[in-house]
């Protein structure tokens, strides 16, 4: 996203730089690290690490996944309907409160909409997923399916 802001809407990102700056960067040091590092583990890790582990990894990258969510939602949210700012000399955008542009007026129905796709995107994957274990038979029975979805 940072790369598009530069190459696509320099202009834009020159001026509103001093804003969204920040707010992408705390993406990146609070989700993007972490994410990474954790679904290295989650992927590469199935016969390296206990299931346990395995299965503290992928709740780590969930959590990482809605941080990460969080930033550029509000970084977005803050784009459509800007708040807590001023324009100085040469239209370039201040920070007066960072509270304001994090939690703008959009953003509470952006993020809130987002999780929950993403959560119905993921429940309805794993639904599928068991149903299609029970339809070829290669599940005896519910419980299989259930196990199979609850590794620890």
């Amino acid at each position: 996203m940072s790369y598009q802001f530069g190459t696509n809407w320099s202009v834009f990102s020159d001026r509103t730089g001093n804003v969204l700056g920040p707010l992408l960067a705390f993406e990146v040091l609070t989700a993007f690290f972490l994410e990474s590092s954790f679904l290295g583990i989650m992927i590469f890790g199935w016969k390296k690490v206990t299931p346990r582990m395995h299965f503290f990894s992928t709740l780590i990258v969930a959590i990482g996944t809605v941080i990460s969510a969080f930033w550029i939602l509000a970084a977005n949210s803050w784009m459509q309907t800007p708040a807590g700012y001023e324009i100085l000399q040469g239209n370039i955008f201040h920070p007066l409160n960072w509270l304001d542009i994090i939690f703008n007026p959009s953003f509470p129905y952006r993020f809130m909409h987002m999780i929950t796709a993403a959560y119905l995107t993921t429940a309805f994957f794993v639904g599928g997923t068991g149903s299609w274990y029970l339809f070829e038979k290669n599940a005896i029975s519910h419980r299989h399916v259930l196990w199979w979805a609850w590794p620890c």
